[in-house]
């Protein structure tokens, strides 16, 4: 064997073979996965209740969203979106120190209880402004009564109509009297509308004035 071959048997061809594995090694290296297969799979965690009953929640409730930035289908762009005042309706009265207010709630609709039965929940809530600032005032709120809406528990709602009486810590004889209450409402369906404010002057006793009420 010539002299010339002797050295690229010896020498050229082993550094060859050395250069092609240690390429074979770093171009596999480059597409193999840092992460094997499967091990991520391992990672996650089972959904838990409190996991479901918060899906349930935001499939439930996130209607609302919907509606206040689509509008409903086939109304003009320029109507008035939906809105919790569409189905509900306060009224309120005053006998020197008392005050009464009433909350009408459209049929197959409905409003939550204070308090509401899930921190999600907007409660329903009603102050006396005199000439525009809050006084104090103590209504006491009902139980309400409890309905199913597809979550893990049910949720305490007031229906039809909601009566609250307070008495107010002075008269205020010479001041504008008026009734505030926010409410959050919600059909049977599960479909809730983003909450709203109504306001509503307090008459006197004797005269009552139109009395909020649905047919």
């Amino acid at each position: 064997m010539s002299k010339d071959k002797r050295f690229l048997l010896g020498w050229l061809f082993p550094i060859a073979a050395a250069v092609a594995v240690a390429g074979f090694f770093i171009y596999g290296y480059g597409l193999w996965p840092d992460d094997p297969a499967g091990t991520q799979a391992d990672a996650i965690q089972p959904q838990t209740n409190a996991d479901r009953a918060n899906d349930d929640i935001a499939a439930l409730y996130s209607r609302a969203e919907s509606l206040a930035g689509h509008g409903v289908a086939g109304r003009q762009a320029s109507a008035k979106l939906p809105s919790s005042a569409d189905h509900v309706r306060l009224s309120a009265q005053r006998d020197g120190r008392n005050v009464q207010t009433q909350l009408a709630i459209e049929e197959q609709w409905h409003i939550n209880a204070n308090p509401a039965s899930f921190d999600f929940l907007i409660p329903t809530t009603v102050d006396v402004l005199a000439n525009d600032e809050p006084l104090p005032s103590n209504f006491a709120y009902p139980a309400g009564h409890a309905i199913e809406v597809g979550l893990d528990q049910p949720i305490q709602v007031y229906t039809h109509r909601l009566e609250l009486t307070t008495r107010l810590a002075r008269a205020a004889r010479d001041a504008k009297l008026t009734a505030k209450a926010r409410v959050q409402a919600c059909n049977d369906a599960g479909l809730c509308l983003p909450p709203a404010i109504l306001t509503t002057p307090i008459t006197d006793g004797a005269d009552r004035g139109p009395e909020a009420q649905y047919k």
